[in-house]
């Protein structure tokens, strides 16, 4: 009797469905995973420096000591409360200390794919998750003990707020109209965002002002059918709720008087010498790719990142006079470069200043270069060129600072 073969038993669609979808989490997780991997297993790799050892002596102190430091030094004290509350939990030595740092960078790659990808679309927030999780910024930063690896999960919360995604025009994106109802919830979380990076760093303040220029920007654009005194208020709310909550730093702070913070904030006098604007551009190009102000006198890591600056200006040029949906470029550039535009006058004030007082708005860097990358309708070639310069670049900067101590 001859053997009868059974057909292959196709597969139900709710098992290819759910197949599929664990591939996407997967792919999800897969930037997490990586930042956390290169962060946390290298996290001793460097010797502790000096701003590490105050951070951890700070959080070691009682709370009244922490104030009364910070406001001797002009510096906001938030970060440190939280490392000596996290010492207290886990313990306070110079892994714990940066293990801190190092979960906030690893909440950026997925915080950062939700952001861009309801912005611009799947594509470009699955690029902005690989590039984050690879950027050199941030895998520095991630391994100190210092209050900046917090400060760009603030940054992205207050940017969903200042553009939020539009619903009544799907896929789009962009800065127009209040675009979300308003709900107490939203300038109860606008009040506390911009109170939190007040009080973690003074880069916060520069963040909120261009956080007011966006919602400026978006009562000026709203559609008919939108108030725009929705959008006005929420943001004076929000505004108010901050200043209340700042209040009792302030007060503190004004008791150092007006030459003890111009002294602590290194204010140059008037015979300083001016730092020249090229200089600071620069210093600012070199260090969004590589995370090393030092880089800027090396040219193997000058080189590629001129090459990743170049092709972005090119993509977002084109970007901006070809492609149907330039509200969301140019909200990205519009939260990227105007806190930068900052940088003349920050070293104006204090000639010592460094790139990490800006490095929070380096996140607009990538994500800028994510949605460019994700578009479509921009010249394949130069997009793909944009993509292997930066995750070369992102490379040699890794490769720089853990195997070249100059």
């Amino acid at each position: 009797m001859p053997r009868r073969h059974n057909p292959p038993i196709a597969p139900s669609p709710e098992a290819a469905i759910g197949r599929e979808r664990a591939m996407v989490r997967l792919r999800r997780a897969l930037p997490t995973a990586l930042i956390y991997a290169v962060v946390v297993l290298t996290l001793d790799a460097q010797s502790i420096w000096w701003d590490e050892g105050i951070s951890l002596h700070l959080a070691s102190l009682p709370w009244r000591e922490i104030l009364s430091d910070r406001a001797a030094n002009i510096h906001p004290p938030l970060y440190f409360l939280l490392l000596k509350v996290w010492g207290a939990v886990v313990g306070l030595n110079p892994f714990s200390g940066r293990y801190l740092s190092a979960l906030s960078v690893t909440l950026l790659p997925a915080c950062v794919h939700r952001y861009v990808g309801r912005r611009a679309g799947s594509l470009a927030g699955r690029v902005a998750a690989v590039l984050v999780s690879i950027a050199p910024p941030f895998i520095i930063y991630g391994q100190e003990a210092r209050a900046y690896a917090l400060l760009p999960l603030g940054i992205l919360g207050l940017w969903s707020l200042a553009w939020p995604v539009d619903a009544s025009r799907p896929g789009r994106g962009g800065v127009v109209g209040p675009v979300l109802p308003l709900g107490r919830s939203r300038w109860v979380a606008l009040g506390l965002v911009q109170a939190t990076l007040l009080l973690t760093h003074y880069a916060g303040a520069v963040a909120c002002a261009v956080a007011a220029l966006a919602y400026g920007f978006r009562a000026a654009r709203a559609p008919r059918g939108h108030p725009r005194h929705h959008v006005v208020r929420e943001w004076v709310q929000g505004a108010t709720l901050a200043a209340i909550l700042m209040l009792p730093w302030v007060l503190i702070v004004a008791r150092t008087g007006l030459e003890g913070m111009a002294r602590q904030a290194g204010l140059a006098s008037a015979s300083a010498d001016p730092v020249a604007a090229v200089y600071v551009a620069g210093l600012l190009g070199v260090f969004h790719t590589t995370g090393l102000p030092a880089a800027l006198a090396d040219r193997l890591l000058v080189r590629p990142s001129l090459i990743v600056g170049l092709l972005l200006a090119a993509a977002a040029l084109w970007g901006a006079l070809r492609v149907r949906r330039r509200a969301v470029l140019g909200a990205s550039l519009l939260l990227w470069l105007v806190p930068l535009a900052s940088a003349p006058l920050i070293w104006a004030l204090s000639p010592q200043s460094h790139p990490r007082y800006l490095y929070p708005f380096v996140l607009g860097g990538w994500t800028t270069t994510a949605i460019v990358i994700g578009e479509r309708r921009v010249p394949r070639l130069l997009r793909a060129g944009l993509l292997a310069a930066a995750l070369s670049t992102s490379l040699l900067g890794i490769r720089g600072y853990f195997t070249r101590p100059s």
